[in-house]
């Protein structure tokens, strides 16, 4: 996901409750495939060379906690356009490639999302509570953009500084 001038906007108050995402993590899911190599993931990312989707366009919403209610993980920008073509394009790939690796299936809802930030680690209940109420407060964005890739991430060598690394891309026409 392209971060621009929306995210530096949405991020510039962010509490240090929130652990925000390096601006080259931020991406939208379409299969977590867990923890396997980097080969195994190439033969899951190889499934992408059928899919028969477009380039399309998303409007950001606004910011949601994600996870367990009691302790959400992730503080993530909804869609309030785009969603059902991002939908499709995870209906198309997310069991398959989970498939390939051998993976548990992964029978939740298609949620498409951009994960920002997430609480930190270490935070108790009063601070998660600072960083949803964050999240929440926030405007919707209103920001379009136009998907035009996916992209195939594994983990950083550091993840201290960026928590993904990209491997492959694929552009969609």
């Amino acid at each position: 996901m392209p971060a621009g001038p929306w995210f530096s906007a949405l991020i510039a108050d962010a509490p240090k409750q929130v652990s925000v995402f390096h601006p080259d993590d931020l991406h939208m899911t379409v299969a977590f495939l867990g923890g396997i190599d980097e080969a195994q993931a190439r033969e899951a990312w190889s499934l992408t060379t059928n899919l028969d989707a477009d380039a399309f366009s998303i409007r950001l919403a606004g910011l949601a906690a994600m996870g367990p209610a009691r302790r959400p993980s992730a503080l993530s920008v909804m869609l309030d356009q785009g969603k059902a073509e991002a939908v499709a394009i995870m209906r198309a790939l997310r069991d398959d490639m989970i498939a390939a690796v051998g993976g548990r299936p992964d029978t939740r809802q298609h949620l498409p999302h951009i994960t920002v930030a997430r609480p930190r680690k270490k935070a108790g209940s009063a601070e998660r509570h600072a960083a949803v109420s964050w999240a929440e407060a926030k405007a919707p964005l209103g920001t379009t953009m136009t998907l035009d890739h996916l992209a195939l991430y594994t983990w950083s060598n550091d993840r201290q500084e960026q928590k993904f690394r990209l491997v492959e891309r694929l552009s969609l026409p």
